[in-house]
């Protein structure tokens, strides 16, 4: 679990700035970018889901984390490779 520490509207993306605390006891904070319709909806103070890398905690989403097109792209050249195994 997560806490939301400010929401950050820029007109063409809506942010949050969230903070969780990792396997280690060490607190990490991160930016995310998510739908209008899940942004509408959360406030400072707002617990949300999110998930990490074990191994690399530094590396984490938010539940309804909009995906970049990156994301997307690499998403969709694992799932061809997966395919052809």
């Amino acid at each position: 679990m997560g806490i939301v520490i400010e929401k950050i509207d820029r007109k063409v993306e809506q942010l949050i700035r969230y903070r969780f605390i990792d396997p280690l006891g060490q607190a990490q904070e991160r930016v995310a970018s998510i739908s209008d319709k899940n942004w509408e909806k959360l406030s400072p103070g707002d617990n949300i889901v999110v998930y990490y890398a074990k191994a690399a905690p530094r590396i984490s989403r938010v539940k309804n984390e909009k995906e970049s097109a990156i994301v997307k792209i690499l998403s969709k050249i694992s799932r061809r490779s997966h395919s052809l195994n």
